[in-house]
């Protein structure tokens, strides 16, 4: 299982979040400690996010050229990819861009659900009273 590394990672950082928070005297300590380790989570991926929303945007922009151009020449895809490659790289766009950064996070939020799956059936966490207000 080749996510090991990352779900070890974050099942490690989830028990610190945890003790530090229990050692504060914070209700629910692994509770905010699943909210913290998201949040660290979200603001590391946030540049990913960030380049995928804003290559998306400019892909839409150039929409109405690509429908041109398919439009001016319909049924020559080597035409059509050539004039659209031609377009995107005057504007700078790079269509990879978009779904590039999604597949590096495609693992770490994998990664997370696993260390959360793993915590949960730990014995500690079944004990802990964050668990017994949801039962």
């Amino acid at each position: 299982d080749w996510f090991a590394g990352i779900t070890g990672s974050m099942e490690t950082v989830l028990k610190v979040l945890k003790d530090g928070l229990l050692t504060l005297h914070v209700p629910y300590p692994y509770g905010f400690a699943i909210i913290l380790l998201t949040v660290l989570i979200k603001g590391a991926t946030f540049p990913l996010t960030k380049k995928q929303v804003e290559s998306a945007l400019a892909m839409r922009s150039l929409q109405p050229q690509v429908k041109a151009i398919q439009e001016r020449h319909a049924g020559d895809q080597e035409r059509i990819q050539l004039e659209t490659a031609h377009i995107y790289k005057l504007s700078g766009v790079d269509p990879l861009a978009g779904c590039l950064p999604t597949l590096v996070t495609i693992p770490v939020w994998i990664g997370l659900y696993k260390a959360l799956s793993n915590v949960a059936n730990e014995v500690d966490m079944i004990k802990c009273s964050f668990c017994h207000s949801f039962c």
